[in-house]
Parts: structure tokens; sequence; C-alpha cells
């Protein structure tokens, strides 16, 4: 049978029930630049991380908002973030969650935070224990905005939309503070509210801007 393009609304099963194969070993089955792939059901046989969407920031904004991204798809979100760096220096990036275009920024983010940098003596930590207005990755101390540096966080988020319960924050990052000196963050969060939210933002916690860095939102399969 010669190539050719099969053009339909569905394929399924003459049953409505079994087993669908598209394609045979050996062969790429291609999604166009453009396309989307979605999922109503239960995917298996993929990896546990769906990328639901990045941000590339490469001039200076002073958020970075994701408002479609957390819904009930999923019980568990990751997010990295990759080469955050602020415009002046004396900042720390931070994430609210909100509803919508609404961020919270009222006192209801609990905080228990351990780091370490190069200049402390050995066997030594810095650590943050208190209720705030945002969830702070590098609150130890301020970030640099020289152009070789960097912060570098994996955030997972659990129970973000259960009105039920708390919502659950854990990170794990590396940046270097306003002094240069390279260091390394471990922390846990509570957003001390029970409201379902479907939003976060992030922004530099001194009020000024972004100037780089890439934020991906993942939906974490379990």
């Amino acid at each position: 049978m010669a190539d050719g393009t099969l053009k339909v609304g569905t394929i399924t099963t003459s049953s409505g029930s079994g087993t669908i194969t598209i394609g045979q070993s050996g062969e790429t089955i291609s999604i166009p630049s453009g396309a989307t792939l979605t999922n109503s059901g239960t995917a298996t046989g993929f990896g546990s991380l769906i990328k639901l969407a990045a941000t590339t920031v490469s001039s200076n904004v002073a958020n970075v908002d994701f408002t479609s991204q957390f819904t009930a798809t999923y019980d568990v979100y990751k997010i990295i973030i990759q080469g955050a760096r602020p415009d002046t220096d004396n900042n720390a990036i931070a994430m609210r969650f909100g509803t919508g275009s609404s961020f919270d920024s009222g006192s209801n983010y609990e905080r228990v935070v351990i780091a370490s940098g190069l200049n402390n003596s050995n066997d030594t930590l810095d650590s943050r224990a208190s209720t705030t207005n945002n969830i702070s990755f590098n609150p130890m101390s301020s970030q640099s905005s020289a152009a070789e540096t960097s912060t570098n966080v994996e955030i997972t988020i659990y129970n973000m939309r259960d009105s039920a319960k708390n919502t659950y924050v854990t990170a794990i990052g590396a940046f270097e503070g306003a002094d240069d000196e390279f260091r390394t963050l471990l922390g846990s969060f509570n957003y001390n509210q029970t409201n379902t939210r479907d939003s976060v933002r992030f922004f530099n916690t001194s009020g000024n801007n972004i100037a780089t860095g890439t934020f991906t939102v993942y939906g974490v399969v379990t």
C-alpha cells in the first residue's frame, strides 16, 4: 500500500473495547510542531513527569505566573527553576499560591529551612523557622545578580488541589549569595490554608525584577 494521509475523527475497535496499536516495532510516531497530544484517561508506559508549561525569561520581568496548569489531573506537581537571576543584588526568589491571577500575600506560609554556604565552618548550618508571606527559596542570603551566578531549584508541591488539606512544598537547590558565596538549600514549607489553589507566582522578595531563568511545570503521574 502506498504511503498516504488518513483523515478520521475517531479511531476505535469494532467492538468499542480492546487494544488499538499505532505503528510497529522500529517505527517513530511523530507529533508535528504546533499539535497537542491530550489525555483524558489513564496513560501508561510513559515517564512519570508530564511537562505542562515552561517560561523562559530573557529580559526583566516583575513576575512569572502559571495560572492554568494546576488542575485535578495530578495530585503532585514539580517545578524546576533553572538559571534564575535577579536584576540587582540582595533579592531572594520566592513563590506564592493563588486563584487565577489573584495571589495570597498574607502570612499563611510556614517554613522550616536549612542551608549552608562555602564560608560556613564545617558541621555548621543556617536555619529559618517562621511564618511568612511567601515561600522563599534562598532566604538565608540574598542572591547575587552577577551574570555568572543563578538560582537552581527543584520544587515539589503536594495537595495543592485538595480543599481538605494544607499544601506542602519541598525544595532542594543551589545558588550564589549577594557576596558570591556558593550556598545550598533544603526547605519544607506549609501553605497553611485548605482553600483549593490553581496558580503560582514567582517574584523577587525585594521588589526588583527577574532578569533571567527558565521555569518549567510538570505533573507527576502517581
